[in-house]
């Protein structure tokens, strides 16, 4: 099981907006405990990057147990909006809420081995203030819930000839595989699908700089493609035949990926 996180952003090329950095990795959580008062109800774990969380569980209607409050309510609210209330219900089953400023953690989805299709959101408290940085903080998060639904995947066969990852290969027709092989296939030095490392990814950035939106898109095809939608959401469409050009165009030319972007922007006014 992977998390997918999103991490504090840097200014990406091309564009003005501050998108997200997403990196890869294995969280592990720590002891479960109990305050007492009014608020026994509620669950506390240690989070690796966002220190003491409450961990609330989300039903099929998508409601909290227990329920949220100030913050955790807020973000909750805003994460819904992004994905709609529908199909939030049908693919989150938890959520878990840190409050860590000198984190550079924003927030992270996982997968949810128990319940194929469902996943965990972790979100940090420290930007729940931050309009603009939670909105692409969960634009991003989306874009990885989209593309890594069991949907995605191909059970045929045991080679992976698409992109394999841990939870399995990517079906041909997956959006994920087709960005791989129009952005990544030509590369004879790039990182592996599920690359982490952070030096590995800026010498492979410093070699191919004007091919992504940011440095952290270059960790590997999965930060890419998410970082990419992040900006199709958020920016005008692009002019020109640059490969980030083309990259946003990647997602004008798909007519269920305008739909969410005019959606999204409606709803949130942009």
């Amino acid at each position: 099981m992977r998390d997918h996180c999103a991490r504090a952003g840097r200014p990406y090329r091309a564009v003005p907006v501050l998108l997200l950095t997403l990196c890869l990795l294995v969280t592990g959580c720590g002891a479960v405990s109990f305050r007492p008062g009014p608020a026994a109800d509620r669950v506390w774990e240690h989070d690796d990057d966002l220190g003491s969380v409450t961990v609330y569980r989300v039903d099929r209607r998508g409601d909290l147990h227990p329920a949220a409050t100030g913050a955790a309510l807020r973000m909750w609210q805003m994460f819904r909006r992004v994905l709609t209330p529908a199909y939030t219900a049908q693919v989150i089953s938890g959520y878990r809420v840190g409050d860590a400023p000198t984190s550079d953690t924003l927030a992270y989805v996982t997968a949810d081995t128990d319940d194929p299709g469902r996943w965990t959101l972790a979100a940090n408290a420290a930007i729940a203030d931050d309009r603009d940085l939670l909105l692409e903080t969960f634009i991003h998060e989306y874009a990885h819930i989209r593309s890594l639904q069991p949907s995605q995947y191909d059970d045929a066969g045991t080679r992976c000839r698409t992109v394999d990852l841990s939870d399995g290969c990517l079906r041909p027709g997956a959006a994920l595989t087709q960005f791989d092989e129009q952005f990544w296939s030509h590369y004879t030095n790039a990182p592996g699908p599920e690359n982490d490392d952070a030096d590995r990814a800026r010498r492979f950035y410093q070699r191919h700089e004007d091919d992504f939106v940011s440095d952290y898109a270059a960790t590997n095809v999965v930060e890419d493609y998410a970082e990419s939608f992040a900006a199709f959401v958020l920016e005008d469409k692009p002019e020109g035949d640059s490969v980030i050009a083309r990259k946003l165009r990647f997602f004008w030319d798909r007519r269920d990926d305008v739909s969410i972007r005019d959606r999204i922007r409606r709803e949130f006014g942009l």
